[in-house]
């Protein structure tokens, strides 16, 4: 079987960690990285032997790519995603999904019209210990479930530039509850706020959502001075 040939657009802190780990997986080929900072996109190609190149267009003209890594900053997520899309190659857009609402409705037509695989990098669903509680709720261990409660926290990441920290740290916990609850959230009050004056967006959040069945209330914040995650799903059995 022919190997899947894949590409990484954005060489960054993220970017950098996709292209190794597909060095890393059996039966996929790291064919090329593509950023418009030249020194970054070739010390990532020397490093595993793989094309480089500096816009997606270039990418799709001279190499024959299954499926690609979209690790730009937000704002250029719909873009790029969209260029890719429209070729037939499959991706893996890292989160937020879009910069705004309106473009990632308008993307997602175009990938219903396009029928091109898309995700999004929901990574903590692949968690052991959240397929691990998505198991005993599926199975009944837990009865009903009737509260989420998360807590992302720790300092400010000198990596994040573009996105505050609900898109960076509450997007997983309410990518979670809506995975582990299995259905639509159907309100939602939030309180957040800027402390940090290095910070230009939202540094804190207390997001509370209430599914027809459950509550969830998910904590993010980059003011506390160690890192620390929580997960906890009550049900009426455990």
């Amino acid at each position: 079987m022919d190997k899947l040939r894949l590409a990484v657009v954005g060489v960054g802190f993220w970017g950098r960690n996709h292209a190794r780990v597909y060095t890393e997986i059996g039966g996929v080929e790291l064919v090329a990285v593509v950023d418009p900072d030249r020194s970054a996109r070739e010390l990532v190609a020397s490093k595993y032997g793989c094309g480089s190149y500096s816009s997606v267009e270039e990418l799709l003209e001279k190499e024959k790519v299954d499926a690609a890594s979209v690790c730009t900053p937000s704002v250029f997520h719909g873009e790029v995603a969209s260029k890719l899309i429209d070729k037939g190659v499959g991706v893996l857009v890292e989160k937020p999904f879009t910069a705004t609402l309106s473009e990632g409705l308008s993307l997602y037509e175009k990938i219903k019209q396009k029928r091109v695989h898309v995700s999004v990098g929901f990574i903590e669903r692949f968690n052991p210990a959240v397929s691990y509680i998505k198991k005993m709720i599926k199975e009944g261990r837990l009865g009903d479930v009737i509260l989420f409660y998360s807590r992302r926290v720790s300092s400010w990441p000198i990596r994040i530039g573009d996105v505050g920290v609900i898109k960076d740290l509450s997007i997983h916990d309410l990518d979670l509850a809506r995975y582990l609850l299995g259905s639509d959230v159907v309100s939602v009050y939030a309180v957040s706020g800027v402390s940090n004056t290095r910070m230009q967006q939202e540094d804190y959040a207390n997001i509370l959502l209430r599914f027809p069945k459950a509550t969830a209330f998910v904590e993010s914040n980059w003011l506390t001075p160690y890192k620390e995650r929580v997960l906890v799903v009550t049900g009426s059995d455990a």
